[in-house]
C-alpha cells in the first residue's frame, strides 16, 4: 500500500509543473466608442413610425364613427339630390378677412343685404341661380325652406334667399309657417299682432298681414299670434287659399318651415307648393336625420328639389374648400372695389 502512495506521489510531483492549456483566442473585442444602450436616434424613429400609426388609425376610426355630413359629395351620395349650394359659416367685412357674425339677430339674417360682397351673400345668390335655371320650363314660384333639426340655419336661408330673388327684379314674398317658433317678426323688425294665423281664421284681411321690408321688392307676412293648433291650420283649405291669392301678388313665394323631425308641417307645406329646400348643416346634421327628411318629404309626394350645405368653414382645409375659399378672396372682394366701379351680382 504504501508502495502503490509512493507511486502516485512521484506520478503527482512530475505532472504538477507542466502546465496544460486548451484556451485560443478566436478573436480580440474590440471597444465600441459608442454605448450599446439606450439608441435614442433608433428609439425616436421607431416611437415616430409607431405615433404616426396610431394617429393614422385614431384618425379613422373617428371618420368611420362619425355619422355628420361635411361636404357636398356626402349630401349627393346619401339623398342622390342636387346640392343647390353652399353657406359659410362665417360673414366677411369687404376688404377684410372674414369675422364671426354678430349675435345680433338681425345683423345675421339680413347679412346678404347688410353686406353684398360677402361670400355669403355671392353663395346666396349662386343658390338662387341654381334655382332659377335648373327649372327653366317650370317655374318654381312657391318653395318651402326646411332642415332635418333645429338650429340648422333654416330661416336665415330662407330669409337670405329672399332677398337674393328680390335683388333679381321679382316680387317676392316670405311667409313665416313656422308657427310654433316664429321669427320673421324679429329678423325684418316689423309688428306680429296679425298674421299667416290671423288670416287663416278670419280675424285680419291678407293686404293688412302683410309688412314691407327694408329690401326693395321683398315683403314679409308672419306668423302673426301663435295658435294651439298650428298642424290643424296649415291643414285646412283656408290656407290653400290664402297661398293662392299671395302666388297673385307676387312672383315668388319663400315659405320657412319647422324642421322635418319634429312636426310633420313641412310635408304638408311641400304637398302645396311647387318644392322643397332642405337645409343641412355641416358637420353636425347627421346623415340618418337626412335620410329621414327625405323619407317624410318623399311619403307626404313633396318635391324635394336641392339641398344646401350651411355652415361650411371654407378656410378649414378638412372640409376641402380652401380653393375656393383662397380665390374667392383673390377675386370676388377686389372686383368692383374700384371708386367707378359698381359690384354686380
Amino acid at each position: 500500500m504504501y508502495g502503490i502512495i509512493s507511486g502516485r506521489q512521484k506520478e503527482i510531483d512530475i505532472t504538477g509543473p507542466m502546465k496544460a492549456n486548451n484556451v485560443r483566442v478566436l478573436e480580440r473585442a474590440i471597444v465600441s466608442n459608442a454605448p450599446i444602450r439606450p439608441k435614442p436616434v433608433q428609439n425616436l424613429v421607431l416611437g415616430l413610425l409607431m405615433g404616426l400609426g396610431v394617429g393614422i388609425g385614431l384618425a379613422f376610426l373617428i371618420e368611420a364613427l362619425d355619422n355628420t355630413l361635411k361636404t357636398q359629395a356626402d349630401v349627393e351620395q346619401l339623398l342622390g339630390t342636387p346640392v343647390l349650394g353652399l353657406v359659410p359659416l362665417i360673414a366677411g367685412v369687404a376688404g377684410a378677412e372674414p369675422v364671426q357674425v354678430s349675435d345680433n339677430l338681425r345683423e345675421r339674417d339680413l347679412s346678404v343685404f347688410l353686406d353684398p360682397k360677402s361670400v355669403a351673400a355671392e353663395c346666396c345668390r349662386s343658390i338662387r341661380t341654381n334655382i332659377l335655371f335648373m327649372s327653366p320650363d317650370r317655374p318654381l314660384r312657391t318653395m318651402v325652406v326646411t332642415s332635418p333639426s333645429p338650429q340648422e340655419g333654416k330661416t336665415t336661408t330662407a330669409i337670405n334667399l329672399g332677398i337674393t330673388m328680390a335683388e333679381a327684379g321679382g316680387r317676392v314674398l316670405i311667409v313665416d309657417t313656422d308657427m310654433r317658433r316664429p321669427r320673421l317678426h324679429r329678423s325684418f323688425g316689423v309688428p306680429n299682432q296679425v298674421g299667416i294665423s290671423t288670416v287663416i281664421v278670419g280675424k285680419s284681411k291678407l293686404e293688412d298681414a302683410i309688412k314691407r321690408t327694408d329690401v326693395p321688392n321683398l315683403d314679409v307676412l308672419p306668423c302673426g299670434p301663435v295658435p294651439p293648433n298650428p298642424s290643424e291650420l296649415l291643414h285646412t283649405d283656408r290656407f290653400a287659399a290664402v297661398l293662392a291669392d299671395c302666388a297673385k301678388l307676387y312672383d315668388r313665394i319663400v315659405l320657412d318651415s319647422p324642421p322635418t323631425s319634429a312636426v310633420t308641417d313641412p310635408a304638408v307645406l311641400g304637398n302645396l307648393t311647387d318644392c322643397v329646400v332642405l337645409v343641412v348643416k355641416a358637420g353636425e346634421t347627421t346623415k340618418d336625420a337626412a335620410l329621414h327628411a327625405g323619407r317624410q318629404l318623399a311619403s307626404a309626394k313633396a318635391r324635394l328639389f336641392g339641398v344646401v350645405v350651411n355652415a361650411i368653414d371654407f378656410s378649414n382645409p378638412a372640409y376641402g374648400y380652401e380653393y375656393y375659399y383662397r380665390n374667392y378672396y383673390r377675386y370676388g372682394y377686389t372686383y368692383g372695389s374700384g371708386p367707378d366701379q359698381k359690384a354686380t351680382s
